[in-house]
């Protein structure tokens, strides 16, 4: 990421995803309308996606985020 940096001319510092990831997310859910409206095959409301070591719906994230953060 600090080569894109570089070679996008932004001189920033990147920072890790570690600090970042508060919730210790390693896939963030796609919206089950964004995913119809673009055409996304593969995303609906019922995909499954890793969350702390457990495969949770698109819904569950969103409950999850609102509770972590209010």
């Amino acid at each position: 990421m600090q080569y894109l940096l570089r070679q996008l001319g932004i001189d920033r510092a990147y920072r890790p995803t570690g600090i970042l990831d508060h919730l210790k997310r390693l896939q963030v859910p796609v919206h089950p309308k964004v995913a119809e409206a673009l055409g996304v095959k593969w995303a609906d409301a019922s995909t499954k996606y890793l969350y702390c070591g457990e495969q949770i719906t698109w819904e569950t994230y969103v409950r999850r985020y609102i509770e972590h953060y209010g």
